[in-house]
């Protein structure tokens, strides 16, 4: 298990590396890929879940981002050649993406993808992120950073937590 959430209606969602399960406290339901169902989960390696404040549903795959669709009971992919370890909401129509191949903005209105130029470069993978008030803390494969939201002049938190996977 990679991470859990619960959406509005109360369901459990668990992230696993064989598919997303959906506990209603009575039954699972297991999503998996389904290679020629367009409306699938891109992919059953799920790492990161996030539910917006509009209680929207969004699962980090492998291969990109899908947003649940709880109407329909089906997956919209937002594809990106990288693997999503984190998710976490800047403002209502922007998600910060920690990749396998650094860190991204998401834009809900747009549903592009947009690489952050970091001042310091991480040159590494993002594995983690937190926002506290004004506040955005990155776990990478080489330690924990620090920015204020929105400046992107990420500087190490803690010296001894350099050289650390900070998952």
């Amino acid at each position: 298990v990679y991470d859990i959430a619960q959406d509005k209606k109360g369901n459990l969602w668990i992230a696993t590396a064989d598919g997303l399960n959906k506990y209603d406290g009575y039954t699972f339901t297991v999503y998996r890929h389904q290679q020629h169902n367009q409306a699938s989960i891109q992919s059953d390696h799920i790492r990161s879940l996030f539910v917006d404040n509009e209680s929207n549903l969004w699962i980090g795959t492998a291969s990109g981002i899908s947003q649940y669709d709880s109407k329909k009971d089906v997956f919209k992919p937002y594809i990106i050649n990288a693997q999503i370890n984190d998710i976490i909401q800047i403002t209502d129509s922007v998600l910060y993406v920690a990749t396998s191949n650094g860190l991204y903005a998401f834009s809900k209105n747009t549903t592009k993808y947009s690489p952050l130029t970091i001042e310091n470069s991480l040159n590494q993978s993002c594995q983690s992120l937190a926002k506290f008030n004004d506040l955005l803390f990155v776990g990478t494969t080489n330690g924990l950073y620090m920015s204020i939201v929105g400046n992107m002049n990420l500087v190490p938190f803690r010296k001894e937590l350099m050289g650390k996977n900070i998952m």
